[in-house]
């Protein structure tokens, strides 16, 4: 099917998701997935970003009369839905984990122009409500929004770049005549453990650092505790960052 206005074609990392068809693509290639791992992809897709909760996903797979272990059920609709993206629970890429509240789509997303009407409709006649798209255009959403919450999380790191740099060269100049003693490495700590390449260690706020990140054959912009722990990527509208 053509990706004209009448279908909607959203597209991250290597994949890309036809909400008209409901089918799911990585490189071309069709992969199979139930409709229930795709209505919860497509619910994730419409609010990238923002946490979902299981409250509102277990509404748009059952009708409020089904008898369902909800819970165990929803949960295997994500397991399947992770095993197709090639991901888990422990180290996600696409979808982040919300303890005990909902879950939210985590990576760059890029979104052809929809049209009103365009969802993936689910496998249940007349019970399931179509996930529709929020604004009818890009420009009606960015007019929407403050001018505050559009700018783009790459620009507000340059912006923090630039002024440490500032400040930086301004005690330079403000104090020439102090010596500045050569630096030294008193210490080196390992702080993250998941094999993954990191490279180019941009800047940190004291508590995180933010680094570059390559998974697969993308580099994300991505960020970890001072203290330890699992990376977790910055979403950006970029597949591959280069900074």
């Amino acid at each position: 099917m053509s990706t004209n206005s009448s279908s909607r074609i959203i597209r991250f990392s290597s994949f890309e998701v036809n909400l008209h068809t409901g089918e799911l693509r990585q490189r071309g290639q069709r992969i199979k997935l139930q409709q229930q791992p795709l209505q919860v992809l497509a619910a994730l897709l419409e609010r990238p970003g923002e946490m979902v909760t299981r409250e509102e996903l277990r509404d748009k797979l059952w009708p409020a009369d089904t008898f369902v272990d909800f819970d165990h059920s929803l949960n295997a609709a994500i397991k399947r839905l992770r095993d197709a993206l090639g991901e888990s629970a422990e180290r996600p890429i696409f979808v982040e984990t919300v303890a005990r509240r909902g879950y939210r789509f985590i990576a760059p997303v890029v979104q052809d122009a929809p049209a009103p009407s365009d969802a993936y409709p689910g496998p249940r006649s007349g019970s399931v409500p179509p996930v529709t798209p929020r604004a009818s255009s890009t420009a009606e959403v960015a007019e929407s929004l403050p001018k505050s919450a559009s700018r783009k999380p790459w620009k507000v790191a340059v912006l923090v770049a630039v002024a440490v740099a500032v400040c930086v060269l301004a005690g330079i100049f403000v104090w020439p005549g102090r010596a500045l003693a050569p630096p030294k490495l008193l210490n080196a700590e390992q702080i993250t453990r998941d094999g993954v390449p990191k490279q180019d260690v941009i800047l940190t706020d004291g508590s995180r650092l933010y680094f570059m990140e390559t998974t697969g054959a993308h580099t994300f912009l991505a960020q970890a505790s001072v203290s330890g722990g699992d990376t977790s990527i910055i979403p950006t509208p970029f597949t591959n960052i280069a900074v």
